[in-house]
Order: C-alpha cells, then structure tokens, then sequence
C-alpha cells in the first residue's frame, strides 16, 4: 500500500488535508517476476561441442551476484565438461559478484568441470584483487573466441 498526503489551502489559509491510498501488489509482482526474468537470462548455458560450454553473463549492478546453483544444475544436465565463463558485459561489479564467481569455480570444480573465464575488464580485474580473492586457481583468457580455439578443434 502506498499512503500519499497533500495539505489543502486556499488565500485565507488552511482548509483540510486529502489522504491518497494505492494499492501496488500489481507493480511489485510484475517488477519481481521481471528480476526473476533478468537472472534467467543473465546466466544461460549455451552448449557448444565435445562436452564444451559457454556461460555469458550479463550483470548489472544491484544484481545479486551469479546464481551458483542454477550454473550447476545446467552444468550437470547438459554434462558439461569444459565451461568458458565470458564476463566481457559485467560492468562495475561489487564484491558479493566477485565472491559468486568464486563459489561457483569451486563447485564446478568439484564437478570435475575446467573452468575458462574471458573477457575480465579492468574495473573487474581491479574489484576482484581489492578483494583479495585468490585468484591463482582460476584460469584466464583474453576473449571467448580464444577459448574456443582452445576447446574446439
């Protein structure tokens, strides 16, 4: 519910008050199902070849950091194998990002999967070592087409 007020008056001074009342369920479960659109498509696998995939991510900042669970789950059901991690949109990331690229490396990891990650821009590079996230496990390439040269023959 969103309450407005406005003070009434007139020349000769004060007349009344006018209260408004808006009821706005509508536009807070349009702009929540909007966000849950938003992190579906900031992190969709695209299958490649030879177990290979690609994970673009698209964020925003105010965006919750990568959605760790979700990469897994398509990780696991399009057995993937080698992941190329392109962050070549991410724009002024916070540390709750940076953090979820590391959770996320690690889990994968432990799937078995080889992580790649491309396209680090330097307000990346320079929030991730502000971080002190180590980041002498992860393994970097300068663009997705490099890293497809690597992958696929």
């Amino acid at each position: 519910m969103d309450i407005r007020t406005s003070i009434l008056e007139h020349k000769s001074g004060f007349i009344g008050a006018a209260v408004y009342f808006m009821d706005v369920t509508d536009a807070i479960t349009i702009q929540r199902e909007l966000s849950e659109r938003i992190d579906e498509l900031s992190a969709t696998l695209i299958p490649l070849k030879n177990k290979v995939a690609l994970l673009p991510i698209y964020w925003m900042p105010g965006q919750s950091g990568l959605n760790v669970e979700r990469t897994l789950k398509q990780v696991s059901e399009k057995n993937v194998k080698s992941l190329i991690i392109d962050l070549s949109s991410v724009r002024d990331p916070d540390t709750e990002f940076v953090e979820s690229l590391k959770k996320a490396k690690q889990s994968l990891k432990l799937l078995g999967v080889e992580v790649l990650i491309s396209g680090i821009r330097p307000e990346l590079a320079r929030t991730w070592v502000q971080t002190g996230t180590d980041f002498t496990d992860f393994k970097f390439i300068n663009n997705v087409s490099s890293a497809l040269g690597r992958f696929i023959d």
